[in-house]
């Protein structure tokens, strides 16, 4: 969770920004193991697409 994450925020960790409505960050979602590898990752460019509860598992 990042809450009041900036545009550098974003860049650092490859996000989406949209500049519509003053500007925000779109979801990225990290699902990480044991040691913090990477297991699966989701970027999203709108509204559709992100990982629910039941794909994490």
């Amino acid at each position: 969770m990042a809450y009041a994450a900036t545009k550098a925020d974003g860049d650092m960790l490859g996000s989406w920004w949209s500049e519509d409505r003053g500007g925000y960050i779109q979801p990225t979602e990290f699902l990480l193991g044991r040691g913090g590898t990477v297991l699966g990752a989701m970027y999203a460019t709108g509204p559709v697409g992100r990982m629910g509860a039941d794909e994490a598992i």
